[in-house]
């Protein structure tokens, strides 16, 4: 792993994701092998609706919130969508 401080990534499950494990949703959603997901599910850093999670095996539903505490480098994925992917909800004229 990297050597860069910890900092929480955010996912959501989606649809698409419903009733999968929970290394196998991190290995989809990030750059991690399952292995590695399984290792830091072990290690007490990825949090379900802010519950550690500590079984593998456990599945996800859609719209749990799962945090992941490790360097944002070491997942493969950005916590901050780009600026042009936000699409605003009023505008005023």
């Amino acid at each position: 792993m990297n050597s860069q401080p910890p900092t929480k990534t955010r996912l959501l499950v989606t649809l698409d994701r419903d009733g999968e494990r929970l290394d196998v949703f991190l290995a989809a959603a990030t750059n991690l092998s399952r292995r590695a997901a399984r290792r830091v599910i072990a290690d007490g850093l990825v949090f379900r609706n802010q519950e550690t999670l500590r079984v593998q095996s456990r599945l996800v539903t859609v719209g749990d919130v799962i945090d992941v505490h490790i360097p944002e480098s070491d997942l493969g994925v950005d916590s901050t969508p780009p600026m042009n992917a936000i699409d605003p909800l009023y505008e005023d004229r």
